[in-house]
């Protein structure tokens, strides 16, 4: 057989960095084993951004720079249009800060100068319900460094503030989010920041002498394990949007296609050699796929009818075999009891494949009796010997009129044999 296709790649989270002392920090850990396709505006090889289907979501961190600085950074035009188109596709957006004014003005907003630079560790109240902001619910110390606010377009509410500013976050549309303070922030992320130069200049400007010492101090308030509980909510809705995207029409049938089948070494079957009953070649395969080291060999899918022929289907544990049948147990009142009881017909599957083999029984169902539930239940690993057997304890035998052996082959050239009962004796043919 030809060897599969590859499988098509995962989405990536694309992260736009605009400056390179900004970056994920901590968010990037709530995406552990998700590929990264990392943006940096700032450098002059930068490229444009992907195409908004080309990614399970965006991160878009921030900058010293305001959003209506395009003549010297002509990306943000760029990126505000992309932002645009993201809306518009649903694409799970988070800008933080800089990422948050530009995502603002992409859905209408607008961004402006603040009273005054709002930088250092200062509470945020969180107003309303949210599947991200309610990590920091009803408020949370955080990371504050911006010097621009934000005016929300109509329909927009925010959804956090502080003291001095109105609009700390904002919801978007069903999926985009922007958070002017920086929820990732930690004492780790303040050393990086008042080692970079024009960030410490920026800090004693706005809080004069000490300013240094003074951040150090109040990053101990600061609780990154809640803000970590906000990027895995903003994870979970970037592995939610790869998944519509992966299951949706010629995409998943993609995904499908390249999946690899029979990728393992198969045994042979020769049905001129099989026995003349069915349960023996069953017995036989059953013990290959234990000694095999099958998983659970013994688990099977059955399915029975209710009164009005609607099917249902569920795995359960093959017993063993007597008198020609295969057994299970249940409790009576279940509903696959009650379906059997109005129906004494079903269906079983097993499914090996470790060795690429099938087996189906399909027969009437009939209850084993008294002995064999009793037998069964005291076997059960958490049964107490001393507790009598519950009365709607009930071990059921199928006995198949029909039995089908599947076997895998790697060029497609599957083994099938059918038993059907007829007349009292087992005629076999190859299908």
């Amino acid at each position: 057989m030809p060897d599969a296709a590859a499988p098509a790649a995962p989405l990536p989270l694309l992260v736009v960095r605009h400056v390179p002392w900004e970056g994920p920090h901590r968010i990037l850990d709530a995406f552990a084993g998700v590929p990264v396709r990392g943006h940096d505006a700032f450098a002059p090889d930068g490229g444009p951004l992907p195409p908004v289907d080309g990614v399970r979501g965006a991160l878009l961190m921030g900058g010293p720079m305001s959003v209506h600085d395009t003549a010297a950074h002509p990306w943000l035009a760029e990126e505000v249009r992309w932002l645009r188109d993201a809306l518009a596709a649903g694409v799970p957006v988070l800008g933080v800060c800089l990422g948050a004014q530009l995502l603002a003005v992409a859905a209408g907003g607008r961004v402006g100068p603040g009273p005054a630079p709002e930088i250092g560790v200062a509470p945020v109240e969180v107003l309303g319900d949210d599947p991200l902001l309610g990590a920091l619910a009803p408020s949370a110390p955080v990371l504050h460094w911006h010097g621009e606010v934000i005016e929300l377009p109509a329909g927009v509410a925010p959804l956090a503030r502080s003291a001095p500013t109105a609009v700390q976050a904002f919801r978007a549309g069903p999926r985009a989010w922007g958070t002017l303070f920086h929820a990732e922030g930690d004492a780790e992320l303040v050393e990086r920041w008042l080692a970079e130069p024009s960030m410490a200049a920026e800090a004693r400007a706005a809080l004069g002498d000490g300013a240094e010492a003074r951040l150090r101090a109040s990053a101990a308030a600061l609780d990154p394990a809640r803000g970590d509980a906000l990027f895995r909510a903003f994870a979970h809705e970037c592995a939610a949007h790869a998944a519509r995207r992966d299951t949706t029409g010629d995409a998943l049938r993609a995904r499908l296609r390249a999946l690899p089948v029979f990728d393992v070494d198969l045994p042979p079957f020769d049905p001129a050699g099989a026995p003349e009953r069915p349960e023996e070649l069953f017995a036989m395969w059953l013990l290959e796929a234990i000694d095999a080291g099958v998983h659970e060999p013994h688990a099977m899918d059955l399915g029975t009818v209710d009164a009005d022929g609607r099917p249902s289907g569920r795995t359960l544990i093959l017993k063993g075999i007597a008198d020609g049948g295969w057994e299970f147990a249940t409790d009576r009142t279940s509903r696959k009891g009650h379906e059997l009881a109005d129906r004494p017909w079903a269906a079983m599957t097993f499914h090996w494949r470790e060795q690429g083999r099938q087996v189906r029984v399909r027969g009437r169902v009939l209850d084993a009796g008294a002995e064999a539930a009793a037998r069964d239940h005291r076997a059960r690993p958490t049964a107490d010997p001393a507790e009598p057997v519950p009365e709607d304890w009930v071990v059921y035998r199928l006995l198949p009129d029909e039995v089908e052996f599947w076997q895998a082959d790697r060029g497609r050239d599957h083994v099938r044999l059918h038993y059907r009962l007829d007349g009292g004796a087992w005629r076999r043919d190859r299908l």
